[in-house]
Order: C-alpha cells, then sequence, then structure tokens
C-alpha cells in the first residue's frame, strides 16, 4: 500500500511540473538533417525559464524559420514535411520568424515575452518550427517534428 502511494504521488507531482512529449514525424531536408524540436528550462511558466530549441535545420544565412504554436494536433503531408497543428479553427499562430544560420534556433520566454503571452498555467499547447529550404526546390519549405506542451498549474 505504501509502495502505491508513493507512485501516486510521483505521479501527481510529475504533473504539477508539466508534461511535454513529441510527435509527429520529420522528413530531411536538403542538408540531410531532420529539423527536431524540443524545449529547455521549466513547464512552469512562473519560473520564467522556458525555451523553445530546434536543431537541424540548414544553417543558410538567407534563409529564415519561425515556431507556430497551435491547441489542435494534426498530422498532413505538407511542403517537405508534415504539418503536425491543425491550421483551422483555432488558427496557427506564428512567431516572429528567424534566421537560419547557424542551424540551431532558440526563442525564450525570457528574451521575447510578448511571444509567451498566449500561454496560461495549465494550457497545452503544440509547437513546430517551419521553415524556408529553397535548396529543396518544389515548395521550397520544410518542417520540424511536433513538441506537445502541457504547461504546469
Amino acid at each position: 500500500m505504501r509502495t502505491m502511494f508513493f507512485i501516486l504521488s510521483l505521479m501527481g507531482s510529475a504533473a504539477a511540473q508539466g508534461t511535454a512529449y513529441n510527435y509527429c514525424q520529420a522528413t530531411h531536408n536538403s542538408f540531410g538533417t531532420i529539423a527536431s524540436i524540443s524545449y529547455l528550462g521549466s513547464l512552469s511558466l512562473s519560473s520564467g525559464t522556458f525555451e523553445l530549441t530546434v536543431t537541424g535545420c540548414p544553417p543558410v544565412p538567407d534563409s529564415y524559420g519561425m515556431f507556430t504554436f497551435g491547441q489542435t494536433q494534426y498530422n498532413v503531408p505538407f511542403g517537405h514535411g508534415y504539418l503536425c497543428i491543425q491550421p483551422f479553427t483555432p488558427a496557427i499562430f506564428r512567431m516572429t520568424p528567424q534566421h537560419l544560420f547557424p542551424g540551431t534556433l532558440t526563442k525564450s520566454i525570457q528574451s521575447e515575452p510578448q511571444e509567451f503571452a498566449a500561454f496560461q498555467p495549465s494550457s497545452s499547447w503544440n509547437f513546430q518550427f517551419w521553415y524556408r529550404n529553397p535548396a529543396a526546390g518544389g515548395p521550397n519549405f520544410n518542417l520540424s517534428d511536433a513538441l506537445h506542451v502541457d504547461f504546469a498549474p
């Protein structure tokens, strides 16, 4: 009985700190890499340390990408990748575009709090990075995998 109580208390404390997981697939870009999104810091917004990060983007100085977010998961082919956030009701929201150089990008709640204003404690959001990939031809863009975040209460 003690063990069961301990396990349940651990599960409760983990949920109290928020949860995050990756979903949806990413495809290779023109550099042969796959863009992968993740986070750094705490899922407790009050700590002010939450940061989105993406690695594996082509390091092209004159090209750009942006973090996008929405509340409904999706998974359909789009450009050279997959759109992992539903674009309709509610919509996909965009953060300020960033240059792809050096290939690892971040967006921090500390440095750009206005871009994180929509997020509230206990809310759930999905994030994806959408980037230009002109060397691939065709639609000239690709996307990372996606990250689902349940922010801490």
